[in-house]
């Protein structure tokens, strides 16, 4: 989300909201319904996806994603 609010230049602040807890070793279905596997081996895979699209450049860098969140936090 970040990454598409800088691209558009949007000065819009914005928050995650946490969802209520689940056991990370019940086996599920990704949000696209492609992948079956447990919680823990879905946000594994999803910090895969993260690394291949910050190369790719479809995301932005760690640090620049940590400056945001400073700033909109400071405001």
């Amino acid at each position: 989300m970040v990454s598409a609010m800088k691209k558009l230049d949007a000065t819009v602040r914005v928050y995650n909201r946490a969802g209520t807890p689940q056991p990370w070793g019940n086996t599920v279905a990704h949000s696209q319904g492609t992948l079956v596997r447990t919680r823990l081996e879905l946000v594994a895979e999803e910090v895969r996806c993260i690394e291949r699209y910050t190369a790719k450049g479809d995301l932005l860098p760690i640090d620049d994603i940590l400056e945001y969140i400073k700033w909109r936090d400071n405001a």
